[in-house]
Order: structure tokens, then sequence, then C-alpha cells
């Protein structure tokens, strides 16, 4: 069987989604759209327009940067966003940095920074906890664990010295 090109594939997801947007905003008729991805931002300025809910737009990264992809989709999301940008009514990120981006290069937009860290001293008792992972894989108390928590694509490596 023939594997379609990444790019068809991404656009049938692209109308497929735009298409589940539509009909659950023209049904829902919510007072607030709540959005965490730049695939959907189009669609839903489109939609504010006709049915005037309020947007919030959650950028957990900055879109025009996303790992893996690079000129033509970073130019492309700067466009659209730029575009979308007056429509929306507020941002929600993880960073200042990020909030920062967004403003110096799209104009102030009102903000909520949500640290995707945690704010709590953490009061476990390490004794009960010393070469747990070790003994449960029946490791040396001395080897060394390293572990990775992400996304396994290009761009998104690991470097260890």
């Amino acid at each position: 069987m023939h594997r379609l090109p990444w790019h068809v594939k991404y656009l049938d997801n692209i109308i497929f989604i735009s298409f589940h947007i539509v009909l659950t905003i023209a049904s829902v008729r919510p007072r607030l759209v709540y959005l965490h991805d730049f695939v959907c931002l189009p669609v839903s300025v489109l939609m504010k327009l006709l049915y005037h809910y309020c947007l919030v737009y959650d950028s957990h990264e900055l879109q025009a940067f996303k790992v893996g992809f690079g000129g033509f989709h970073s130019r492309f999301v700067k466009a659209i966003e730029s575009l979308c940008w007056p429509y929306i009514n507020g941002m929600v990120t993880v960073s200042n940095s990020i909030a920062r981006w967004y403003i110096s290069s799209y104009g102030y937009m009102p903000h909520t920074v949500i640290l995707n860290t945690s704010q709590f001293r953490n009061t476990l008792d390490r004794s009960l906890c010393t070469n747990y992972i070790h003994r449960m894989l029946g490791l040396p108390a001395n080897a060394k664990l390293y572990v990775y928590v992400g996304a396994l694509e290009r761009g998104a490596e690991l470097n260890i010295p």
C-alpha cells in the first residue's frame, strides 16, 4: 500500500480538526474557547468572528520554533499567529520568557504564566528511597541512571558529556 507524504497527512488532520471545531462551536455556542495548539488558531478566530466568544491561546511552547520544524514552517506559523493575534483575548504560557517573546513579536496581550515546575518542597524521607530503582532493576548501587522524559524526535536529543 502506498503511504501518503507527511504534508498530505498533516493537511488532512488540519481539515478534520477544523471541521470538528466548526461543528462543535456552531452547536455549543460557547462564551469561551481555550486552545493550545497553533493548528486550531485560524479556524477558532474565524468562528470567533461569527459567534463572538472570548478566545484564549495557551502556547506552552514557542509554536514557531517547535522541535523538528524549520524555515518555512517557522515563517508560516509566525504569519498566522501575527494575523490572528488581534482577535485573541488572552494568553496562557508556561514561562515568562515565552510570554515576553510573544509580546515583543506581536504586541501586548493580557497573559498568565503557569509554571510547569513544582513550587513545593519535597518532604519525602529520602532514606526510604535510597537505591530503590537500583534494587528494583537489579543494578549495582553505584550505577548511574539517566532518565529522559520528552519527545523522541529529531532535535530533542539528549547530549551527555
